[in-house]
């Protein structure tokens, strides 16, 4: 009896596992029997579109869900639930004059439809008439021999209008057309006079003077009108967290132009979240809430953090303008606290900074300096110098930029940056120690050959750091004060934060030069080659013998999500013989520019 109970109970077992194998395999088969299906069709390159059409010798059309819907007809849409063999084909027609196809032919075969293709239309001829003098469109690349579609004509369309009001023209007319039979692509432009600004006239907002966002003005009112610029403002608004969205709308008046601003106030506090990650400090996060529009001058109040393997910051920043009405100046007290762990050191420090600023802007460049006290609190765990510090310091702040290179921000290509600060602080005033700190950095990037888009783009980096400081003193300098080199800030043919040693140097120097193609490869691909040449000295404004440098090749990527950059560079020592410190250092990051 329990022999049978336990036949009775394999068999019922092995009936399961059969039925289970039944139900997991058909769909398998299923799939390789479509699998098999899609292969034929990939080898004989016939693509057939709803069982209607027949199109031999496809690239491979992809089309959307929404334009088989109007081709196969949509039992779930009524208006499209029958389609006929003509409305079909018109869509068809049309779908493929979008894809650059406009010499389509059909011949009907028993119950089927075969659509020859022809080749794509491609842009034979590229002509302007009416442009201004030195327009440059012998510049502009990507146009000629592209498969004419009508996005292609609305990127020429876009490029050029944004070419012409960069060239002041305020409010230009242009009217496209296209022979896709001869690939002739015809512009009439009639961009009319170089305008001047005269005015902005602003929306009004609620519980806002809205003659507070003429502080965040890239251009000035009296001269020559620039639409790049009013972008760049329009980044400012909306970065600063101010307003959710700001426009610009010129109205031209013969040579003059009234701006018309339009805006859109959104919430008054704002949340941003972000991540990041490079092999130097592992993943990275960002994180900051802000109160905005306090008050009808717009002071704001952010509470921001940071974190990765290296570094871990929050800060406490509000920004107070305080005069009566509307102006750049403001007053900016700053709560820093800081956890640092490099290779030669690890701190803690804490800075509290009563920091009044402003900002200014020319036509073509911008300007923002700031200066004041800071009382500064640093616990070291592992380094040089003292292991607990505090000491008052004077620090200052200047920075200037072009608007070019603030434009072309998300994909540097040209104009310049220059940043200075200095810190001083004095014994017997808060501290134990006089020393004095310089540091000065700059950026320049070039296109060259002016082409657009761009083709190859020169930059250059560097910096010149230096502390004033006796030598009886050095034991007592905070490691603040101290400078090192070495990862992809300046020298990346170097481990990070690894040069000179344990001590730091009191002088350092460096500068990169780098080489883009940020138009050659597919997929937005861009190689780059590069070199870094630093020094360093142990005395102020001094640089010892012996040079470090680091040639290298690298990859950039301008993904949807953001800037992904990778860099191989290999190390050299002058003056020294073999140096554990020299050799090939990869970094890959995702989230930063050059």
């Amino acid at each position: 009896m329990a022999h049978s109970m336990q036949m009775s109970r394999l068999m019922t077992r092995i009936v399961a596992f059969a039925c289970l194998l039944v139900f997991f395999a058909t769909p398998a088969f299923a799939r390789m029997d479509t699998l098999r299906e899609r292969h034929t069709d990939s080898v004989s390159n016939d693509e057939v579109v709803c069982d209607r059409f027949v199109i031999p010798n496809s690239p491979g059309l992809d089309f959307s869900k929404s334009e088989l819907a109007l081709m196969c007809s949509d039992p779930n849409i009524e208006a499209w639930s029958d389609v006929t063999d003509t409305q079909a084909i018109f869509q068809l027609r049309t779908f493929l004059e979008q894809r650059g196809y406009h010499h389509m032919k059909s011949t009907r075969v028993g119950n089927k439809v075969v659509v020859n293709l022809g080749a794509p239309s491609r842009v034979a001829s590229f002509l302007i008439e009416g442009q201004p003098e030195d327009f440059g469109e012998e510049k502009l690349r990507r146009i000629l021999n592209e498969i004419l579609t009508p996005k292609l004509l609305n990127q020429i369309e876009e490029r050029l209008f944004q070419r012409l009001q960069s060239q002041g023209f305020a409010c230009p007319v242009q009217k496209i057309q296209a022979d896709p039979k001869t690939g002739e692509v015809r512009v009439i432009m009639t961009p009319g006079k170089v305008g001047r600004v005269t005015e902005v006239v602003s929306e009004k907002i609620s519980g806002f003077n809205e003659l507070a966002l003429r502080r965040y003005d890239a251009f000035q009112i009296g001269k020559p009108f620039q639409g790049d610029w009013l972008r760049i403002t329009e980044n400012r608004i909306v970065n600063e967290g101010l307003l959710q969205n700001s426009h610009f709308a010129p109205d031209c008046q013969d040579d003059t132009v009234i701006v018309r601003q339009k805006n859109v106030a959104g919430p008054p506090r704002s949340f941003a979240f972000g991540i990041g990650v490079n092999t130097e400090r592992g993943p990275s996060i960002r994180a900051s809430w802000k109160h905005l529009r306090l008050g009808e001058l717009g002071s704001n109040i952010e509470f921001a953090t940071q974190a990765s393997f290296r570094l871990q910051e929050f800060t406490v920043k509000p920004k107070w303008y305080f005069l009566d009405y509307p102006s750049r100046f403001y007053f900016s007290p700053q709560l820093s606290l800081k956890r640092e762990d490099e290779k030669f050191y690890e701190r803690y420090t804490g800075v509290l900074q009563l920091t009044p600023g402003t900002t200014w802007d020319g036509q073509n460049v911008g300007l923002t300096f700031t200066a004041g006290p800071a009382l500064n609190f640093m616990r070291a765990t592992r380094g040089p110098g003292p292991r607990a510090t505090e000491f008052m310091s004077l620090n200052g702040t200047i920075k200037v930029e072009s608007h070019g290179h603030e434009f072309y921000q998300a994909s540097p290509r040209t104009g310049f940056k220059v940043d200075a600060t200095a810190a001083v602080t004095g014994e017997g005033i808060l501290s134990n120690v006089s020393a004095q700190m310089a540091r000065l950095n700059f950026e320049y990037l070039y296109n060259l050959f002016g082409y657009d888009p761009s083709f190859m783009v020169f930059g250059l980096r560097g910096a010149l750091a230096t502390t004033f400081v006796d030598d009886t003193a050095f034991g007592r300098l905070p490691q603040n004060y101290r400078h090192f080199l070495g990862g992809s800030a300046d020298l990346r043919g170097f481990a990070r934060a690894q040069l000179p040693g344990p001590n730091g140097a009191l002088t350092a120097a460096f500068l990169s030069a780098e080489l883009r193609f940020p138009d050659l490869l597919p997929w937005g691909l861009q190689p780059l080659a590069l070199a870094d040449l630093g020094a360093m000295g142990v005395r102020p404004l001094s640089l010892d013998p012996g040079l470090y440098f680091s040639p290298g090749i690298g990859l950039r990527w301008e993904s949807p999500i953001g800037v992904i950059r990778s860099t191989l560079a290999r190390g050299f020592v002058t003056n020294t013989g073999s140096d554990p410190r020299a050799g090939l250092q990869l970094y890959l990051s995702y989230g930063e520019e050059f």
